[in-house]
């Protein structure tokens, strides 16, 4: 499944470092650093960063590890849980992996007796400065973070487009490039909203309204449960639920902007049904679509944005 770098040892004892392994570890080892570095910016104790990650790497790779297992029908069709253990085989459901990280974030400010939402909020830079470096490796995956065969010539013989029997456009390049802009726009975020916790909403907001789009670009099979995608409903799930968060709580000062915004989910979401199916069984411009796709998701962000204003 994954491209190696190098094996050492003869065949009693090898070794092999996989290039998305060694991206994925790249990606935690910066993330560490930048949460050190920023922990003190939320007047954290400095216990919090390394009972994080302690907890949070093993608990990462065994929930990460499980929702593959449980919910890719890939891999159920041909293997079961006595498998969970051969990790090597690959198999990975990056919101597992940032679940574990997050609770592990959630008990470590318990136990140190820290606020857990500026925990959330100090470590969410960090989270996206992983997922940057995570899908830098997806592109060593074969067949992995691709889309749909291309049916306009307009980007073939550029990088952004991988040649095979056919041309599909790399949507790891795509999904990196948007973790790397969503690092920064958190990073200011934190400093222009001193609310605890408004950070870490407004960023998985931010995460989840582009990981739509993103997922729906994707076409390589991964975590499909018959023909929906499991991340690709989970990243609505991070869209909806901050966007609700914050209309209940304006319902008083913003009453009209509260309910529209409450009652444009569900319009939303049967809008983004009826275009997957325009763009799956229709002949119709997929530039088209998509326009309209991110279009549609960009409303409820930016109801989510004016609903948290001051004022």
């Amino acid at each position: 499944m994954f491209e190696q770098v190098f094996r050492l040892g003869g065949d009693a004892a090898t070794m092999t470092l996989w290039l998305f392994g060694l991206m994925t570890a790249v990606g935690t080892a910066a993330a560490f650093v930048f949460f050190t570095l920023n922990a003190p910016r939320y007047e954290l104790d400095g216990g919090v960063v390394p009972l994080t990650f302690v907890l949070g790497i093993p608990a990462g790779l065994l929930l990460g590890r499980l929702m593959f297992c449980l919910l890719d029908a890939s891999y159920t069709s041909i293997a079961d849980l006595r498998f969970f253990w051969r990790l090597s085989d690959g198999g990975y459901a990056l919101f597992g992996v940032l679940l574990g990280l997050f609770l592990s974030a959630l008990f470590s400010a318990l136990v140190l007796k820290q606020n857990k939402a500026s925990v959330l909020d100090a470590l969410l830079p960090s989270v996206f400065l992983f997922i940057f470096f995570e899908r830098l490796g997806e592109g060593f995956i074969r067949d992995f973070g691709i889309s749909r065969s291309l049916i306009y010539g307009t980007l073939e013989g550029t990088f952004f487009v991988q040649q095979d029997l056919d041309s599909y456009l790399r949507t790891w390049i795509f999904e990196a490039a948007l973790a790397l802009i969503l690092f920064f726009v958190v990073l200011r975020i934190g400093a222009t909203d001193d609310r605890p916790g408004y950070t870490f909403s407004k960023g998985i907001m931010l995460f989840g309204a582009t990981q739509v789009l993103m997922e729906s670009l994707r076409y390589d099979a991964h975590l499909m449960f018959s023909f929906v995608g499991v991340q690709h409903v989970l990243s609505m799930v991070l869209l909806a639920v901050p966007v609700l968060v914050f209309a209940k709580r304006a319902l008083k000062t913003k009453k009209g902007l509260a309910i529209a915004s409450i009652i444009m989910i569900p319009v939303v979401v049967g809008i983004l049904i009826f275009l997957e199916f325009q763009i799956d069984r229709t002949e119709t411009n997929r530039y088209l679509l998509y326009g309209l796709y991110a279009l549609t998701l960009a409303v409820p962000t930016v109801c989510g944005f004016l609903l948290t204003r001051k004022g």
